[in-house]
């Protein structure tokens, strides 16, 4: 269906603005619906209903701004505990908590810290985190472990 059609169908010149076109598609809704007073067959209703839908799909939409994504590499304990880390942002160093045991992967959203926009405003920016794995044992310390564990068993 083309949009001319499509306008048409709602009662509408060929160069009818979207917002005419929406007003003309609510008010034959009213009309229209089958549960409205009247009992209207719902062919007419599916009708404006695939016209609104013509409409909208040929309407121009604002591209949409990807938000800001930043990888940044979190230690194990930090993660687990929920401890404060900071982080480099667009508009400077920000001290962030970390939500309690935080994984790999996990994204948090920091609202207003992302790249700037035209207007002066600024984006969303995505964190997303890398938690890196504990360091090894030492030998002395997996000792005390050993032990610690040996004595402490039930005879």
């Amino acid at each position: 269906m083309t949009r001319d059609r499509a306008l048409h169908i709602l009662g509408l010149p060929p160069g009818a603005s979207t917002e005419e076109a929406r007003a003309a598609f609510r008010k034959a809704v009213k009309q229209l619906h089958p549960d409205a007073r009247g009992g209207v067959p719902a062919d007419a209703f599916q009708r404006v209903l695939e016209a609104w839908r013509t409409i909208e799909a040929k309407t121009e939409r604002p591209a949409l701004r990807p938000h800001a994504e930043r990888s940044v590499t979190v230690d194990a304990f930090s993660a687990r505990t929920g401890a404060p880390v900071q982080v480099d942002t667009p508009r400077g160093p920000v001290r962030i908590p970390l939500p309690r045991r935080a994984v790999s992967g996990q994204r948090l959203r920091l609202a207003g810290l992302g790249p700037a926009r035209g207007d002066g405003s600024f984006e969303d920016l995505i964190l997303i985190l890398d938690v890196a794995p504990p360091p090894p044992l030492g030998s002395a310390l997996r000792d005390f472990v050993r032990d610690f564990s040996r004595q402490s068993r039930p005879a």
